[in-house]
C-alpha cells in the first residue's frame, strides 16, 4: 500500500507533508531488516496501525470486537489479518511481529 493510499484510507487524519522515513530498524538474526511489523490488541478503528504505517511500520494483525470499529479497519486495512475477540486468540497462531500495541481500556 502506498503512502498516498494510507493517507486516503484515513482521510483527514494525517498531513502527508509531515511524513518521514522511520528512524528505528528491527533486528532479524544477524541482519537488519528495514520494515518493522506491528500487531494490535484492542485495535479500535486503527489509530496505532495508522501511526505505524506513517512511520514505515507494517501492521500484520489486529484484534477488536466492536462491530463498527471492525468494519472501519476491514475497509481501511484489508491486508491486515483481523482476529476479533482477544479471548479467542492463540499466540502460536498469530503472525510474528516486532511491536504489539494495545488500546485498553477501550
Amino acid at each position: 500500500m502506498s503512502r498516498a493510499q494510507i493517507i486516503g484510507a484515513f482521510s483527514g487524519l494525517a498531513d502527508a507533508r509531515q511524513r518521514r522515513k522511520p528512524l528505528v530498524y528491527g533486528m532479524k538474526g544477524d541482519h537488519m531488516k528495514e520494515t518493522l511489523a506491528l500487531g494490535s490488541l484492542f485495535s479500535g478503528s486503527g489509530g496505532f496501525e495508522l501511526a505505524g504505517m506513517l512511520a514505515g511500520i507494517k501492521p500484520v494483525w489486529a484484534s477488536e470486537i466492536n462491530p463498527f470499529c471492525t468494519l472501519v479497519t476491514h475497509k481501511r486495512l484489508p491486508e491486515v489479518k483481523h482476529y476479533g475477540d482477544i479471548n479467542d486468540l492463540k499466540g502460536d497462531e498469530l503472525g510474528a511481529v516486532d511491536i504489539i500495541t494495545f488500546g485498553s481500556p477501550c
